[in-house]
């Protein structure tokens, strides 16, 4: 009977107790555990969200930190509770109403500061909610400690109005109250002070009408500091739709505008994209700017168009204007860079702004950028300009952002790898370097034939040079000497063969009038010299073409050359023109320039150190070419354009093919049966049967000396025993278009960027025998500003060493890049540093072919011929000096040094967007939350590639630098 009493009271009180107590509840239903709520004392301290805060967060991350230290062989129960605060007048009446909507226990052994996010946890939008954590009753806790925050996805604004500068606006009169403050300058803009503008009266009407702009400007408030941050805010508006063409340019100046561009006196601030047309108004900012100076004044045009935009379609334009800002910025200039990120070939905008795009939203809107931003020397005027590493220098000084963003093209890259297979190019790559090493010991000394060259002092050109700083080279005479002559190694192979003239056998073939000189003249040399002496016949000055054979060695070639200048000296040369007022008879009184091309710049840099070495009367080379260090006295340098200074693989490849095919017939499809076939066509397979012969006649050619491993034996030798400066030019894009069908593969089996039929490194003079400086973004060197994406490829992708290995995008030194871009942040330095030959000068880079400075010189300014595929422009110059010794020979002007401009070609993607900012007051325990949208328009750089390229490039060559910087004193 006690038994059933006991069980029966137990019962009884279990019943009653569990009755007290309601099971939780899911999301709106659930319920607090009340034995939370009657604890005594709560170790904790809540830490984020903070109390009255505002989360730009619908997940966030919850942090608090337990104060007791912790317990032992113990796992502590924590429960975070969130609660909805809708329909509650106080806290305790929040408490009450129980409005769970999100509550988690968890076992943790931590103690300490404790960090926690909830995979589980999703708050609605701009809602205020409470929060905790508690221990459970164990542990004796007392009354709980709530936060209250609001939830939003909206940007926060609680103390800026929207319009706000981010600190003080230097700029006059923003609300446009005062049409004094604004000036005309240009066209015929208005200044309305009494209509509404954007949340006050006042605001400015610019126009674009039939090509001229309307610029209004202002003496500022205050002052723009020289290497300070600063970002231009303005609102516009539109008051008929008329295209997406409207764009605005603002400019910071001092003095007089005189010019609306880059100047020594004004500076380019911005530039938006095509605005998108607006009923309302909308915000909008330019990028964040550096002030290479300091600035008193301001202008703001309106303009039509973009770079891709003709003239013809760039239409009338009118803007309203309104709450111009110009503040100063903490901000990186840097913070805006390559914002959107390219995926799957679509543009994917930032997460913090994905949540404004709506269907309303207005598709992006696109602009090319293409300008001047002006002279280095101004924007920089801290840069050391007499190397190229000025750029390294202000880059490690946290310099602007050059170059970033881009698409890497995959599909081009497999198109081009399909006209030659990886595998044979590595075939061929191993099969070079096999090939060359039969050469080691090739001794081209063999001179028997050859007699030393007697030299006569011409006495009445005795006297001092007279220089004319009018003209190239001061006035000196010019000696021009051609690079490997195809048409004369060709007929060689002809049958019956042509050009069979021997030096010195057959002198007569080597001057004017004989078939090597006419080769030199018409196809080679005419057009170069009329651009650069201004005629053939009555030029500037006087000039010699001098020959040598390709059908012989190089040094049979050396010896003519060296006789022919002889001649001229002695006034016996009938080739010499002779310029206007130079005194005739005297050749090379004033000095001697060389300029070479190609095979001529392995001629001329040999033929200068033999020289030197004939000062010995018992050196081998006095019993070959007599007193030769009398005959080049005269000559005060060289000047290289595209020239083989260490040679070409390509000699080898073509050595090798007649090699193989003189063996075993080479097949249609292999690498040398392509390139023949490209060149010749319907005769390739009758060249082909004839390699057995053709390969005996090469052996005794120029071709040898080009081979890498031959020409840099004549190097080690000779180069460093003259100290005549040679400067060089060197080009890094080949044309599709051109005749050699050796053009075309090199592209392909040539190391390091290269012209076609040389590397970089070979050009420049550069000692190693692979460039020395690699990509670290090869994707930077990909010219994104190019309509073409084969020709991105063409300047990128296949600039890789050969495409015979993972080396890929090798310039040969830190400033090199194949597209005139200067962008050290783009190269890895991999070597000991850039060494080149002794007196051997990097002096510029361009992105012509092989041929476009000497025989092609009419693919100038804007319509260099074709490069790749489709007309496209191909006519950037820049400076790549990196000894600045080249200055104290004498050689190169410092003239040259403040040429360089900065060019900046972009993509940009804008948006108008709708944009909301959440403010809000606490009134007692609750928040009133107010939410403010206006128009934006937010433009997102998807590329920049900057470009640091000589002055008036679009119009010039690298010769006419030349010609205009070199030796002139």
């Amino acid at each position: 009977m006690k038994t059933r009493l006991f069980f029966l009271v137990l019962f009884l009180f279990q019943t009653v107790v569990f009755a007290q107590i309601r099971p939780i509840k899911r999301l709106h239903k659930k319920v607090i555990n009340k034995e939370i709520l009657i604890s005594k004392k709560l170790p904790l301290t809540l830490n984020s969200p903070a109390d009255k805060s505002v989360i730009q967060n619908l997940s966030p991350t919850f942090k608090w930190t337990t104060n007791n230290p912790r317990p032992t062989r113990k796992k502590i129960h924590y429960t975070i509770t969130i609660l909805d605060t809708d329909g509650s007048s106080s806290l305790a009446q929040a408490i009450s109403n129980n409005r769970v909507v999100f509550q988690k226990t968890f076992l943790k052994k931590d103690f300490g500061q404790l960090l926690k996010n909830f995979s589980g946890l999703q708050l609605e939008n701009n809602k205020t909610y409470i929060w905790n954590v508690s221990i459970d009753k164990s542990i004796k806790l007392s009354g709980l400690n709530w936060h209250r925050f609001i939830s939003t996805t909206h940007d926060i604004d609680d103390i800026e109005d929207i319009h706000a500068c981010e600190s003080k606006n230097i700029i006059n009169a923003s609300s446009f109250m005062s049409p004094k403050v604004w000036q005309t300058h240009q066209g015929n803009p208005r200044i309305e002070t009494s209509s509404a503008g954007h949340d006050d009266n006042g605001y400015s009407i610019l126009s674009f009408i039939e090509g001229r702009s309307d610029v209004i400007k202002q003496q500022l408030g205050g002052s723009v500091n020289r290497n300070r941050n600063y970002r231009f805010k303005f609102s516009y508006k539109m008051p008929k739709k008329i295209g997406n063409t409207t764009r605005l340019k603002v400019i910071a100046y001092n003095g007089t505008l005189t010019t609306l561009g880059a100047s020594v006196s004004s500076k380019i601030i911005g530039i938006t994209g095509n605005l998108p047309y607006a009923k309302e108004w909308t915000k909008a900012a330019l990028p964040i700017w550096v002030a290479p100076g300091n600035f008193s004044k301001i202008a703001v045009l309106v303009f039509s168009g973009d770079a891709s935009t003709s003239d013809k379609r760039k239409a009338n334009s009118i803007i309203f204007l309104d709450r111009f800002c110009l503040s100063e910025t903490s901000k990186s200039p840097c913070d805006d860079s390559n914002s959107v990120v390219l995926t799957d070939g679509e543009y994917i905008l930032p997460k913090d702004l994905q949540n404004y795009l709506d269907q309303n939203t207005k598709p992006p809107v696109v602009t090319n950028f293409d300008y001047n931003n002006g002279s280095v020397r101004d924007l920089y005027p801290n840069a050391n300009l007499e190397t190229s590493n000025w750029l390294m220098d202000t880059e490690s000084e946290n310099g602007p952002c050059f170059s970033f963003g881009g698409e890497f093209p995959t599909g081009e890259v497999n198109a081009i790898l399909g006209e030659y297979n990886q595998d044979e190019l590595d075939d061929t790559n191993t099969g070079v370097n096999d090939f060359e090493s039969n050469y080691q010991d090739d001794d081209a000394s063999n001179s028997s034939d050859l007699r030393p060259i007697v030299y006569v002092t011409n006495d009445k050109c005795v006297g001092n040079a007279v220089i004319d700083a009018s003209k190239p080279f001061g006035g000196k005479d010019v000696v021009y000497i051609h690079g490997l002559q195809m048409k004369a190694l060709m007929g060689n192979l002809e049958s019956p063969p042509t050009f069979q003239g021997k030096w010195p056998q057959d002198p007569v073939a080597f001057y004017k009038g004989g078939e090597f000189y006419e080769e030199a003249s018409d196809d080679y040399w005419d057009k170069h010299i009329k651009r650069g002496l201004g005629s053939l016949t009555s030029p500037t000055n006087t000039y010699l073409k001098v020959t040598y054979s390709a059908n012989q060695r190089l040094n049979y070639g050396v010896h003519a050359v060296l006789t022919q200048i002889n001649d001229a000296i002695k006034g016996s040369n009938v080739g010499v023109v002779w310029g206007r007022g130079s005194a005739k008879g005297c050749f090379g009184k004033n000095g001697i320039v060389l300029i070479t091309h190609s095979t001529g710049g392995l001629v001329a840099s040999t033929m200068l150190g033999i020289a030197e070495a004939t000062r010995n009367p018992n050196s081998p080379e006095r019993q070959v070419y007599g007193e030769a260090y009398k005959i080049v006295a005269k000559i005060k340098g060289q000047i290289g354009i595209n020239a083989a200074y260490a040679g070409s693989p390509l000699a080898t490849i073509a050595l090798q093919a007649s090699v193989v095919g003189a063996n075993s017939h080479i097949t249609d499809n292999s690498i040398a049966g392509r390139m023949l076939r490209r060149r010749f066509s319907e005769r390739a397979n009758t060249i082909i049967d004839d390699l057995p012969r053709i390969s005996s006649v090469l052996h005794k050619g120029i071709l040898v000396d080009l081979m890498p491993v031959i020409s840099r034996k004549w190097a080690r030798k000779y180069y460093g025993l003259t100290n005549k400066p040679t400067l060089t030019v060197s080009g890094g894009f080949p044309a599709l278009a051109q005749g050699s069908g050796m053009t075309w593969a090199g592209k392909f089996l040539i190391p390091s960027f290269d012209d076609g039929v040389l590397s970089m490194s070979s050009q420049s003079g550069s000692m190693h025998e692979e460039p020395i400086f690699k990509a670290k973004q090869s994707l930077l060197l990909i010219d994104m500003g190019v309509p073409l994406g084969f020709k991105r490829i063409g300047l990128g992708m296949e600039r890789r060493d050969g495409l015979f290995s993972d080396n890929k995008h090798f310039p040969v030194l830190p400033q090199y890049s194949q597209t005139g871009m200067v962008q050290s942040q783009s190269i890895q330095y991999v070597s000991t540093g850039p060494r080149n030959w002794p007196n051997h000068y990097a002096v510029i880079q361009n992105t012509g072919d092989h041929f476009d400075n000497v025989n092609k010189v009419e693919r100038n300014g804007i319509n260099y011929e074709q490069s790749i595929s489709g007309n496209i422009n191909n006519n950037e110059e820049s400076a790549v000096i990196f000894d600045r010794a080249v200055y104290s020979t004498g050689a190169l002007s410092t003239s040259f040094q403040p040429l360089t401009n900065e060019h900046v070609r972009k993509l940009t993607w804008g948006l108008h967007l709708p944009r909301c900012k959440i403010t809000w007051k606490w009134r007692g325990w609750r928040p009133i939350i107010k939410i403010k949208c206006y128009w934006f328009y937010k433009e997102f750089t998807i590329w920049k590639r900057t470009y640091h390229l000589l002055d008036n490039y679009e119009n010039k060559l690298a010769m006419d630098y030349m010609y205009d910087h070199a030796f002139k004193n």
